[in-house]
């Protein structure tokens, strides 16, 4: 998704000619946006769909439900990691510079962020530590996407010390998964307009 959103973008050529077209820029970015996340949504639902049906066909599984949702939270991520994209692009001039900063985005969120949030919680020790890692989870897309997922799975305990401290602060899985989904549409709207506001006062 970050990838799609930051290599999907126009050039600076071509949004030099779209803006000289009748097309308000808010037009423009959110045009932009909607078409890539379109072609996104598609593939996530095609692609978890085809999986879907061949092992629902060979393991005769039916639990179609806990599926729905893992498709759900997965193109939910990808929305707000194309509306991150979106966002590099709007503040970077340079096509390179925006893909080198995806990367390292990827990068963070997948490998290096829960590690991190590990290690002070490790550090913080007790109760600042759990406090630790339930605040953590927020501000990892991906994150916000395992948790609940494993937690509505019925397998809280893979997640260790994260797990537990987000059903002891509220109170099952599906309040977990409540405010997932809001904060990933936070995740979603908010690089959004910060990109239209860049997007509205740059020159071209």
């Amino acid at each position: 998704a970050l990838r799609i959103g930051v290599t999907g973008a126009a050039t600076d050529d071509a949004t030099g000619f779209l803006w000289s077209q009748p097309v308000s820029r808010l037009q423009h970015l959110a045009g932009t946006w909607l078409g890539q996340a379109a072609a996104l949504s598609f593939s996530v639902i095609a692609g978890f769909g085809t999986g879907g049906v061949i092992v629902s066909l060979i393991s005769r599984a039916s639990d179609f439900g806990r599926f729905g949702v893992l498709v759900a939270a997965c193109l939910l991520a990808a929305l707000a990691f194309l509306s991150i994209a979106t966002l590099l692009v709007a503040a970077v001039r340079r096509r390179s510079a925006a893909l080198g900063l995806a990367a390292f985005i990827w990068f963070v969120a997948v490998i290096l962020y829960d590690a991190a949030m590990l290690s002070i919680a490790v550090w913080a020790t007790g109760v600042n530590g759990a406090r630790v890692l339930f605040v953590s989870v927020f501000g990892n897309v991906v994150d916000l996407v395992r948790v609940p997922t494993l937690l509505l799975a019925g397998t809280p305990h893979v997640l260790g010390a994260a797990g537990e401290s987000w059903l002891r602060a509220l109170g099952g899985p599906e309040p977990a998964a409540l405010l997932s989904v809001s904060v990933l549409a936070a995740w979603i709207l908010a690089p959004l307009a910060l990109a239209l506001k860049i997007h509205s006062v740059r020159d071209v």
